[in-house]
């Protein structure tokens, strides 16, 4: 449990990055910083108990869409998780966490964004593989705090920086 935590640390991050850059290239040269973090993170071997949170919270794979802009956000972010971890093999994940907060590198503290959608990455080995949906694509994993099927047929979008859900 402790690595998802710790990806969502990173993922929010990253995200916040990613979503507040000018341009790709800006995003992709925050991302060494938020990778370092990363690396710095002790990562937990998955489990079964660790794949059965996924489960719980996961559409079946093929069931959500992501809008073009949407796409074209995932698209750039794993661009700049790649370049800052090319020998990590990295999914992108879009999930619902009930609290965001994010530090940058030289803040000395955390930002509440409160409860949303969050763009962010996990290592391969931490998901199950059964959960990995591909997007036009990209390779994607989507989680929810609530039921996972209340995504099911729903188009995830993104404005003004954030992400939403519409049918």
């Amino acid at each position: 449990m402790r690595a998802m935590v710790s990806a969502m640390v990173f993922a929010t991050i990253s995200s916040y990055d990613a979503a507040h850059a000018d341009s790709s290239t800006a995003s992709a040269a925050r991302a060494p910083q938020s990778a370092k973090m990363l690396d710095n993170i002790l990562q937990q071997p998955r489990t079964s108990k660790s794949d059965e949170v996924f489960r719980k919270s996961a559409p079946p794979p093929g069931t959500v869409r992501l809008s073009n802009r949407a796409l074209a956000v995932v698209k750039s972010f794993m661009h700049g998780v790649r370049r800052a971890m090319p020998e990590g093999d990295q999914i992108a994940w879009i999930g619902w966490v009930k609290d965001q907060a994010v530090k940058g590198p030289n803040d000395t503290n955390w930002t509440s964004h409160g409860a949303g959608w969050v763009l962010g990455a996990y290592p391969r080995a931490q998901v199950p593989p059964d959960i990995i949906d591909t997007v036009r694509g990209v390779e994607i994993v989507f989680t929810t705090n609530d039921d996972p099927s209340s995504l099911t047929g729903k188009t995830i979008d993104v404005a003004n920086h954030k992400f939403f859900v519409h049918d």
